[in-house]
Formats: C-alpha cells, structure tokens, sequence
C-alpha cells in the first residue's frame, strides 16, 4: 500500500470516529458516508445525506424541522435537548419603559453635549451660562464612547452638575433636553456605575501594589 492510500485510509479513520459531543448524533447513522464533496451524516428515519463541514447546525435543523419520517415523539424527544426558552417569562411594561427612559435621557445628553462641543461660539454660549450659575467654565466637552460603560458614566456625571446650564442652554437655541424623569434616571444610573468606578479604580492600584519591585 502506497503512502498516499495509508495517508488517506487514516483520514477517513480520523473522520470516522471524531468524538460527538452533540444529542443530535443520536439521530444519524454511526459511521459517515464518503461523497464527492466530503464526508456527509446519514439520517436514520430518512436516510439523508447532510453535510457536517460547518457544524451540527444543519443536522439539528433536519431533525427538528425537515425530517419527515422521524415519529413526533422522538422529535419532541430531541427537540427537548436544544436550549430552553427562559420559563416563567413576564413582560413587565413598567421595567421595560424605565429602561427606554434610562436610553432616552442618556442620548439626549450625548446628543445635546455633542452640539455645543461642535463649535468654539457654543462653548462660549455654554459658559456664559455656566458663569451665571456659578459654575467653572470649559474649553471643551468630553462626550463617551456608547460600548464602554465608564466613559458614559463620566459623561452623565459631569452632564448632572451642569444640568441647570444644559437645560437652560437647549431652551435658549431651541435644542432638545432631557425632561425631568429622564434626569431622575440619569442620576440613578450615575449612582450605580459609580460603584463600579470605584471597585474598578481599587482593583487597578492593588494591581499596580503588586507589581511594585520592593528593595531588599
């Protein structure tokens, strides 16, 4: 026997006898089949070829769906195996508008911080009235970035202590702020993230403890 046949005989072996972690190989004959394209999975109800190049995606699909010589209860029975829905499940609609308000108030901020960071005349505009209310004026406005949690919950942050200058610089040009509820749920979210920031800030200097060569 030439190299090249042992080298493929013990390719197919390989194929053959691959662990199968997967429930749905319960449903297939043990042994693949060789085709012009690969190896396939032969259905045991129907005797259908499937290919497995990209997974068991195709398989479980055949059996749950498409098979149409498998008896129902050992569909429901295979079916059952697959992940489960979250049982118990209640759409609460009072849960779901808070968390539309919590997005809402927090794009407004974005939103409105990003106009007037857009041109030096309104930055200026933004700290005549902070000037008014007693407030440090800024050279810029320091907007986050959405994916990360820390620099939204800076923004929101710095959003809350000029709230009376961003609500009353939208009412001046005509710009869009978030309403009071929004505020509330602004300053709640602040509050829980800043817990965050702080254990995130503790971790980071035991790190940094730790990597510190001492002198001996």
């Amino acid at each position: 026997m030439s190299a090249n046949t042992s080298e493929s005989s013990d390719d197919s072996h390989s194929t053959q006898t691959r662990v199968r972690r997967s429930k749905v190989w319960e449903y297939f004959e043990q042994n693949l089949v060789e085709a012009d394209d690969g190896f396939k999975a032969v259905c045991k109800y129907c005797q259908i070829h499937l290919s497995t190049k990209s997974g068991t995606s195709s398989l479980r699909t055949h059996i749950s769906h498409h098979c149409h010589a498998i008896g129902e209860a050992d569909r429901k029975r295979f079916v059952a195996t697959l992940k489960k829905p979250i049982e118990n499940f209640v759409f609460d609609p009072q849960l779901c508008r808070q968390r539309m308000i919590i997005h809402e108030g927090i794009k407004k901020i974005r939103e409105l911080l990003k106009h007037i960071d857009s041109s030096p005349s309104r930055i200026q505009a933004f700290n005549q009235i902070a000037m008014v209310n007693g407030l440090p004026t800024k050279r810029g406005i320091a907007l986050d970035i959405p994916n990360r949690w820390n620099s939204t919950f800076r923004m929101v942050r710095e959003a809350l202590k000029y709230k009376v200058v961003l609500n009353s610089y939208a009412n001046q040009n005509a710009e869009i702020a978030p309403n009071e509820q929004e505020w509330t749920k602004a300053q709640s979210i602040c509050e829980f993230l800043e817990t965050f920031e702080e254990a995130t800030k503790t971790v980071s200097a035991d790190s940094i403890w730790l990597r510190v060569p001492t002198s001996e």
